[in-house]
């Protein structure tokens, strides 16, 4: 791997409750970056970040495992940390080492204890977070009772990046404010497709509007003003607020299949910290 400049670097902790997809997620990000060959799955016990017997034998992660990636010319260094209880320690390792945390949460679930003691711990030490729902592949699953149950809880600061757009109970496309765009997704490959004209949909790119808007009086001058925000205008806003830590990104997608995640990645490389940001 080449040097790499601060600038183009981003140090994440991958947190959350125990079993919500977590090393998944890292493994699924290994596999897009191509730092391996094979997608490696916690239920097979043949995952790279998930390498000490005993982690196998739970299917479970005991301690922090680190990983370095390359995506868009920038380096990340993804950190997965235990979700259980009984490893704080490992926890508290991977928050320390970070500027970012990725807070994972299981698609149509409420927001549960171990999410909430990471977004209160890395508020406390001023990290930048974000939110990552994953297992949307499943069949019925709710994206949208978790998005609220995270509005509930944390108002104004969640802004939904990456959506699901679900027809008959399954995720047709995910479509990506951050771009205007929506993918489809077939065996991981993306393709992009038309944006789907949907209500709910059209509601939502409005709360992200004002998410973004929020961060910087200009824009949500222009934000009253009715006019649309450039590309460059949003990721200013959006990077602006979630180092603030005013602003939580959220992006549904699919660990096991991979699908969104790379939508996940090009978000942290666009709106994530870098090490001389921190402070």
């Amino acid at each position: 791997m080449k040097a790499y400049t601060s600038n183009n670097i981003r140090n994440i902790a991958v947190l959350g409750h125990g079993g919500k997809g977590k090393t998944t997620l890292c493994e699924a990000m290994l596999y897009l970056a191509g730092a391996t060959d094979r997608l490696g799955k916690v239920a097979d016990g043949n995952t790279v970040l998930d390498f000490d017997a005993e982690e196998k034998r739970r299917k479970s992660s005991v301690s922090s495992a680190m990983a370095a990636i390359e995506w868009d010319n920038t380096k990340l260094n993804i950190i997965d940390a235990p979700g259980l209880f009984d490893f704080e320690g490992a926890r508290a390792e991977g928050i320390r080492a970070a500027e970012s945390v990725i807070v994972v949460l299981s698609c149509g679930h409420n927001v549960d204890v171990g999410a909430e003691k990471t977004l209160r711990i890395a508020g406390r030490k001023g990290l930048s977070k974000f939110i990552v729902v994953t297992k949307c592949d499943g069949e019925d699953r709710d994206f949208y009772k978790t998005l609220d149950a995270l509005k509930v809880r944390y108002c104004t600061a969640i802004c939904p990046v990456v959506i699901p757009y679900v027809v008959d109970g399954k995720v047709d496309c995910y479509v990506n404010f951050l771009q205007n765009k929506a993918f489809k997704y077939d065996n991981g490959k993306a393709t992009e497709v038309a944006m789907p004209s949907d209500a709910l949909i059209d509601d939502i790119h409005a709360a992200f509007t004002e998410a973004v808007a929020s961060a910087d009086d200009e824009l949500m001058m222009k934000f009253f003003e009715g006019e649309e925000f450039t590309h460059d205008e949003i990721v200013a806003g959006l990077s602006q607020g979630v180092l603030d830590g005013t602003v939580i990104p959220v992006y549904a997608c699919s660990g096991l299949t991979t699908d969104a995640v790379d939508l996940v990645m090009n978000g942290i490389t666009k709106l994530a910290p870098c090490p001389k940001d921190e402070g």
